[in-house]
């Protein structure tokens, strides 16, 4: 079996989404939705609750005032943010892969996509309000492809020499795409495409896995490929992958030294 036949077997063997996620997704995509329709759903779940309050208060985000309550981080955040914490929550908790291959735990897992989305938070100068939303959503979603991929790397034995080419100067992509075949970001379209999420959210990230082939993209693949440039699974906030963000950032287009400037506010929040 071909590596694309392996690809679609084991996207199709993922467990169904949570009924909460699925109400929480409807919500999202409803334009007569209202905050209080977003709150009431997650009230349901005390455990979504307290984790998406833990991850409000956070300092990467810099926000000058704490989050008490629920509605207090929907009104902050917006149905988008909320959305994409309450869906990494759950894909994490319904997925319990070992992330072994990546040599990180759990909760670095989630503190990488929440970096990026926090990086995402900050850079939302020039677009309107649905392309924000998306990205912002996306931002917290890209990485989920990784915990097939770790899931993949172990049912094959080749996780030995998975970690070996982690320690080598090519990036997390091609190291992915080098060893199995595809990559977490085409892997986490997939994934969401099979759920049946907001196809601009599996365009966007499907797109920017390939960033690097085609310039002609959109704002949000363009930002999304800058952002998991400069912290993924292999680096976080290196020197090597803050300059290689900053130079893809100039190359399609957008502004680098302004979001190296980002870069330097959410790593000052998180080591004050």
């Amino acid at each position: 079996m071909d590596h694309i036949s392996e690809q679609i077997l084991h996207v199709s063997a993922l467990p169904p989404m949570p009924d909460s996620i699925i109400k929480i997704q409807k919500i999202s995509s409803d334009p007569l939705s209202s905050l209080k329709d977003l709150a009431a759903v997650i009230h349901d779940d005390p455990m979504l609750t307290a984790d998406i309050l833990k991850l409000a208060n956070s300092p990467i985000y810099a926000l000058k005032e704490h989050i008490n309550t629920l509605q207090q981080a929907i009104s902050m955040f917006g149905i988008s943010n909320i959305v994409g914490f309450a869906m990494a929550y759950a894909i994490e908790q319904a997925l319990s892969v070992d992330l072994l291959p990546y040599d990180i735990t759990p909760e670095d897992f989630l503190k990488v996509a929440q970096t990026q989305n926090a990086l995402a938070f900050h850079w939302l100068e020039g677009l309107d309000s649905n392309t924000a939303n998306i990205l912002l959503t996306s931002s917290f979603l890209m990485e989920m492809g990784s915990l097939l991929i770790a899931d993949y790397i172990m049912k094959k034995n080749i996780v030995e020499q998975f970690r070996i080419a982690l320690q080598s100067d090519a990036n997390l992509d091609e190291i992915e795409f080098n060893i199995c075949g595809f990559n977490h970001k085409t892997i986490s379209a997939s994934m969401f495409e099979s759920w049946d999420f907001d196809e601009r959210i599996v365009e966007a990230i499907r797109q920017s896995a390939i960033i690097n082939q085609s310039l002609e993209t959109s704002s949000i693949s363009a930002r999304l490929a800058v952002i998991s440039t400069a912290v993924n699974l292999k680096e976080q906030f290196t020197e090597h992958s803050i300059a290689s963000a900053v130079e893809l950032a100039d190359k399609i287009g957008l502004d680098g030294n302004h979001f190296k400037k980002i870069v330097t506010l959410v790593r000052e929040s998180t080591e004050n």
